[in-house]
């Protein structure tokens, strides 16, 4: 019989605690009690308690990993995905369905692919519960079970780097001569992060860990220990080398490995040595490549030899272009991202050779159609305006009206508006104006053809272009669809109602209505017999 308060206090703390006895993974964790005056918690409580968890924090995230053989054991646990049965919370009882010990083979690929998709892609994990991503998910494989954003956030990620994590180390298992690149850099978010790369002989590259060393003061004996880390496990027999650029924490420190390890050489980067090189290439072309070389200064390099090399190119081209004819001279205007109105003049051969004539700044001019035919006519005239027959360019009004001035000049000069004949697709319901649209456009350099180039044509399309009226009827036809193509475009809007498709209506009806005065008068009723059919 208990006699007092306090045995009874002694024998209720001696009892075991009810539920599933912990499991072995506890052993490498210390207990902390629940304190409610230094707000200190439980580590057996809550998610932390997770045996997956701890297991992962074990293998992967712990700052004072365990003994190797430790580590080992659980890297192997976690990457089978044998969770034990006693995970002893309520997290893990929720996470069962998910747990890889109770799922198939099938369900474990679709796993992987399906972190590999998130993880690769930079898609967001909370995609994962999205109504529309798990019926997707359904119709692909109906028996899949698509995990939570938390248990695929933890679980499945974690199992998923133990799985390359085990890959690498079966790969680097037989491998000598490695090499271990080290680099670090600041992040977009102001942390100090170090990647520890590792290099085969035969060139292949593996990620071994990405640390964030924030917290820590980047010394030369605190890189030398993270650097033998991982090399001693990996295998510090299998490293003949160090690679790096030549920070003068980073060189210290890895002499320091060199000195406990002399069969590992310290090796600077050779992008490094590059950089390096090109800030003494000018003494070594003065003093080692050519004597007698003489460097010229920027100055003379940005005017006077540049300028030479210029005037070379564009001999070399009025050279080429000296016995050509049926050029044609494109011509094309933008503005460049600091501000300036740039042309570009393009002659080009009828054997499909381009040059560029010249880039000028109008940044100062009025783009008005006048300055622009002078502009072309100066080109024109200094190569020749006999070998010319056409100009190239978009559709914006002030250029159009300056090729029209130019055609006036040299009416053997057409005027071509860029772009070439549209094929009709029969799925694409504006086409069709468009294909009638591009051969007006093209009506001039079809007319040379015709007269100058006939064997490019098979027979039957040269019996159509030599019919009369075709152009007419073309241009007819393009007038018709015009009203049509706008049409379309407009009832595809979400806003579109009834009174205006019977606006669109009303413009078809009087386009075909004004084509009867000027056309066919055929060509018009039949149309309006289509019209009044649908």
């Amino acid at each position: 019989m208990i006699d007092s308060e306090d045995e009874l206090l002694i024998s209720i703390s001696n009892r075991k605690r009810p539920g599933c006895p912990k499991n072995e993974v506890w052993q490498h964790f210390n207990t902390i009690p629940a304190d409610s005056k230094n707000g200190k918690k439980d580590l057996h409580s809550g998610q932390h308690a997770n045996f997956a968890n701890k297991n992962a924090h074990l293998t992967l995230q712990c700052p004072k990993p365990p003994p190797p053989e430790v580590r080992a054991l659980y890297l192997e646990i976690l990457n089978n995905g044998s969770f034990d049965d006693n995970d002893d919370d309520n997290f893990s009882k929720r996470s069962k369905p998910y747990k890889q010990s109770k799922i198939t083979n099938h369900q474990r690929r679709c796993s992987r692919a399906l972190t590999k998709f998130f993880v690769t892609c930079g898609v967001p994990l909370w995609i994962v519960e999205n109504l529309f991503f798990i019926d997707y998910s359904k119709e692909l494989c109906p028996g899949f079970q698509v995990p939570k954003r938390t248990i695929l956030s933890t679980t499945i990620i974690n199992v998923e780097t133990a799985t390359v994590i085990a890959e690498m180390k079966k790969k680097l298992s037989n491998e000598t001569n490695l090499t271990l690149g080290l680099d670090g850099w600041t992040s977009s978010a102001g942390q100090s992060l170090y990647i520890f790369l590792i290099m085969t002989s035969d060139g292949k590259e593996y990620i071994h860990s990405l640390k964030n060393f924030s917290k820590n003061s980047h010394t030369e004996e605190f890189l030398k220990n993270e650097i033998i880390k991982v090399i001693e496990e990996v295998g510090a027999e299998k490293f003949c080398s160090i690679v790096s650029d030549h920070a003068s924490n980073v060189v210290l420190a890895k002499n320091l490995v060199s000195t406990k390890y002399p069969h590992i050489f310290s090796i600077r980067c050779i992008v490094y040595h590059i950089n390096l090189l090109s800030k003494i290439v000018k003494n070594m072309i003065k003093g080692e490549l050519c004597p007698g070389f003489q460097v010229p200064k920027r100055t003379i390099l940005s005017t006077t030899i540049i300028n030479v090399e210029t005037a070379t190119v564009i001999a070399e081209m009025k050279k080429k272009l000296s016995n050509e004819t049926n050029l044609t001279l494109g011509l094309d205007g933008w503005t460049s991202s600091a501000g300036q109105s740039l042309y570009i003049f393009l002659i080009m051969t009828s054997d499909g050779k381009e040059y560029i004539h010249s880039l000028k700044n109008f940044s100062k001019n009025s783009h008005t159609e006048e300055f622009l035919k002078n502009e072309i006519i100066k080109v024109i005239e200094e190569v020749g305006a006999e070998k010319f027959c056409s100009i190239v360019s978009d559709h914006a009004s002030n250029v159009v009206l300056a090729k029209n001035l130019v055609s006036t000049k040299y009416p053997h000069i057409f005027s071509i508006r860029c772009g070439g004949l549209k094929k009709y697709i029969i799925t694409r319901w504006t086409i069709a104006y468009d294909c009638t649209d591009s051969i007006i456009r093209c009506k001039n350099a079809l007319k040379q053809i015709l007269e100058n180039e006939l064997q490019l044509l098979n027979l039957e399309i040269i019996s159509i272009l030599r019919k009369q009226n075709f152009f007419r009827n073309v241009k007819d036809l393009r007038t018709i669809l015009l009203p049509i193509k706008k049409a379309i475009i407009n009832f595809e809007h979400k806003s579109t109602t009834l009174a205006d498709c019977f606006i669109n209506l009303v413009i078809m009806a009087t386009a075909i209505k004004e084509l009867s005065q000027t056309s066919n008068q055929n060509f018009s009723k039949e149309c309006q017999n289509v019209f009044d059919k649908r």
